[in-house]
């Protein structure tokens, strides 16, 4: 459509005019506008080759505008492309607060206003805050030498800002004149487009374009923001202004699309709820604009009574609020990735979509989000089209008529047919209605205090086998037979292979953190290593800490680095951590087992493993009993726990223990939580939570000095919902320390020198 408008006619574009674009949606206007030609700088994240294709299609004599066919890349990435998404979202709240920082204290006027041109050394490293995550590349913005510039400033920490490009311009421009950078003029988008939604700004050369819709209207006028900026005044006051024209076919495709689905949708449904989610650990459901492509995909947003007010923000939300509003489907379109690792993400959330019925019809499905979702472009139309698909999955009329209708689409889109870029996601299988209850126990509602005393579990039948010299057993689950402990004595050593029985400690197991199925040690301190606080020796008393990984649990282990530089005899220390023997996550911490193993090895203490079997009829005390043998050799004199200040809880335990010949320890009972805080921060340790209950503290979330103040100021107001022992639900103030189980928490030893950590 457009295409021909550029190519055909090098007079429509304004003369000599080289494109940056630091943002992927601005370079795919620029391509829907017919502009690759003079598209001369991309982001790391743009599809350069389809650049190069676009190029080949027009004309050649646009390319003298480029001085060549190279396309420089103006950015690089900070994140590990391999990085999990809760370490992406940590990282990406860790820099954004470090913006905020920086920004605060910052000083236009030494670094911009220079009058000296700065050194080469200089100049490679910026004096002003940029963004790590996304960078600006300086030597390969030199060569690009770009006349237009389009960004945004929606986020400061996903893509470069106007800030960011005005301060290198200058420092460039600094560099290469040796004389001061005139002042920026700052003017409103609307002198020249008459909408209110970007701003411009002008610094000698180049002019930067902000583009920051936050609604689908305010997507469709940057088509017109970005014409506005490349083509000649003389077509733009024509009825041929090529962004007009692709916004018109945009709205015209939108409501056609509609119209198509409304017209052929059985009346007597209801239409399909989803929910669409832009991110999964935490996850985040959809908003901006997506909430209003669901309008003319002809469904329902599930999760729109939890949208604050007339907000359109995406937001974090607890995976049981998503459980609770009960979608049709659930489409997984996360920020930055493309089908393929959607898909993959997606499965690793398996066990969170099992518990939702979407998740047992199998209706949980996965796309590119970033080409069609996030990307505020005209392929926001094939977002409408994937939606609709997978929400109409069972009205063969409706498909059919939105895969006809896809093929005559005016806007320009890639790809055509309504089937591509998009894929149902098939869950494993669910073996059966007390799997899943295992499943949702080990996701948050379940942690090692719980007996799960199932009389009809294995624990007992395994007991009694053994006591009649039996070597095998049913198992009562799944109807295997399974070797007793008695069969594996009798082979005389461990097998590898991580049996359910192993009376070796699993000792020849090799992948331990995956295969163990009962007490092992994950980690063994060196006991020769002079360095080591917490040296096991069989000559000395050994403390056993039950230890989640949380914040509670590391301040014990900093309480307990205290006690031992007072107590004139030292002691050695062993984390005690259960775990769920079939995900190998953390009960209510919502963390793997590999974290706590990651902690144990940078702080250099060792860690007992203990697996548990849901269901197993075996009690807390029994289990512990049998993880405690796994330490024999050494001298185990105290149990350790990191309890702050819930009675019942403390009871229980006394109650629960006390018939162990151990003495029992609470080195954080009853301290204030502005003493714990304190002493959390003198240790640099970063927490993150990790697992929640309630939206007021949602998963992902930085435990830190404003976190905390806000949650003691705001405790009165901010409630969470807690039933009591007589079933009634009543209305409790968020604890600042998640005490009633609120939110739990991962302590990011590793993110500090163990010496720093520790306290030592």
């Amino acid at each position: 459509m457009t295409e021909n408008i550029a190519s055909s006619n090098k007079i429509v574009v304004l003369p000599e005019i080289r494109i940056a674009c630091l943002e992927p949606a601005a370079t795919q206007i620029c391509l829907s506008l017919g502009l690759a030609s003079y598209i001369i700088g991309i982001t790391h994240e743009c599809n350069q080759e389809k650049v190069l294709q676009e190029r080949s299609k027009q004309s050649t004599s646009t390319l003298s505008t480029t001085k060549g066919k190279e396309i420089y890349v103006l950015t690089k990435s900070g994140l590990n492309e391999h990085a999990t998404q809760m370490e992406i979202h940590v990282s990406v709240q860790k820099e954004n607060s470090r913006r905020q920082q920086e920004e605060a204290a910052f000083d236009d006027d030494p670094a911009i206003t220079t009058t000296t041109a700065p050194s080469s050394s200089s100049l490679s490293s910026c004096a002003f805050p940029v963004s790590a995550l996304y960078p600006l590349v300086q030597s390969e913005w030199v060569k690009a030498n770009p006349t237009l510039v389009f960004t945004q400033d929606l986020c400061a920490v996903c893509a470069p800002t106007p800030l960011d490009v005005q301060r290198l311009t200058n420092q460039v421009a600094g560099a290469s004149a040796a004389a001061p950078a005139t002042t920026a003029a700052i003017a409103s988008s609307a002198q020249r487009t008459g909408t209110t939604t970007t701003t411009t700004t002008k610094i000698q050369n180049p002019t930067i374009v902000s583009l920051q819709p936050k609604t689908l209207i305010e997507v469709a006028d940057t088509f017109v923001t970005v014409a506005d900026y490349c083509f000649q005044d003389d077509l733009l006051r024509t009825n041929q202004h090529p962004g007009k024209l692709l916004r018109n076919a945009f709205w015209n495709d939108l409501n056609t699309l509609q119209a198509t689905i409304e017209r052929y949708r059985d009346p007597s449904i209801p239409k399909p709820s989803i929910v669409v989610l832009e991110w999964l650990d935490p996850p985040f459901y959809a908003g901006h604009w997506i909430v209003d492509l669901m309008e003319y995909a002809c469904v329902t947003n599930a999760l729109a009574q939890h949208q604050q007010g007339n907000s359109k923000k995406s937001k974090t939300v607890i995976w049981s609020t998503i459980t609770s509003c009960d979608p049709d489907a659930v489409l997984v379109a996360c920020c930055g990735f493309d089908l393929k690792r959607n898909i993959k993400d997606a499965l690793q959330a398996a066990n969170r979509f099992h518990l939702l019925r979407a998740g047992k019809e199998q209706s949980i499905y996965a796309c590119d989000g970033n080409s069609y979702f996030v990307q505020p472009t005209p392929l926001l139309i094939q977002g409408v089209v994937i939606m609709a698909m997978i929400a109409y999955s069972n009205q063969p009329m409706v498909l059919e008529a939105i895969k006809e209708q896809c093929r005559i689409l005016t806007t320009d889109l890639t790809p055509r047919s309504a089937m591509e870029g998009w894929k149902h996601v098939t869950l494993p299988d669910v073996e059966n209605e007390k799997s899943a209850k295992k499943t949702k126990i080990s996701l948050g509602v379940g942690d090692i205090e719980d007996m799960a005393e199932d009389g009809n579990g294995f624990y007992e039948l395994h007991k009694k086998a053994c006591q009649e010299g039996k070597s095998t057993y049913t198992d009562p689950a799944t109807g295997y037979i399974v070797f007793t402990e008695i069969a594996h004595k009798k082979r005389g050593k461990c097998c590898g292979s991580g049996c359910r029985h192993c009376p070796y400690s699993h000792v020849n197991v090799k992948d331990k953190l995956s295969r163990i199925q009962q007490p092992a040690m994950l980690y063994q301190a060196p006991d020769d290593d002079p360095s080591l606080l917490f040296s096991c020796q069989i000559d000395k008393p050994v403390k056993v800490l039950s230890f989640s990984g949380g914040k509670d649990s590391f301040l014990a282990i900093r309480a307990l680095v205290r006690q031992h530089k007072e107590k004139p005899l030292p002691f050695g220390l062993v984390l005690l951590t259960s775990f769920d023997a079939q995900d190998r996550m953390i009960a209510h911490q919502d963390i793997p087992i590999e974290d706590v193993v990651r902690q144990a090895q940078h702080l250099k203490i060792s860690l007992l493993g203990v697996p548990l079997h849901r269901g197993s009829g075996q009690s807390y005390v029994d289990r512990l009993i049998q993880a405690l043998k796994v330490l024999k050799p050494f001298n185990i004199t105290s149990l350790v726990f990191g309890d702050l200040h819930l009675e019942h809880i403390l009871e229980w335990r006394e109650s629960a223990l006390a018939s162990l010949d151990y003495q029992r320890e609470y080195p954080l009972w009853k301290k204030s939580y502005d003493e714990l805080f304190a002493d959390l921060e003198k240790s640099e340790v970063p927490c993150i939570v990790s697992g929640s209950t309630c939206d007021a503290v949602p998963k992902g979330t930085i435990f830190d000095r404003t976190f905390y103040n806000k949650i003691v100021k705001e405790a009165p107001v901010t409630v969470s919902i807690e039933t009591g022992a007589d079933g009634k639900e009543r209305l409790q103030p968020v604890d600042a320390f998640g005490e009633r189980g609120e939110f739990h928490s991962l302590a990011r030893v590793w993110d500090v020198r163990r010496e720093q950590a520790l306290g030592i």
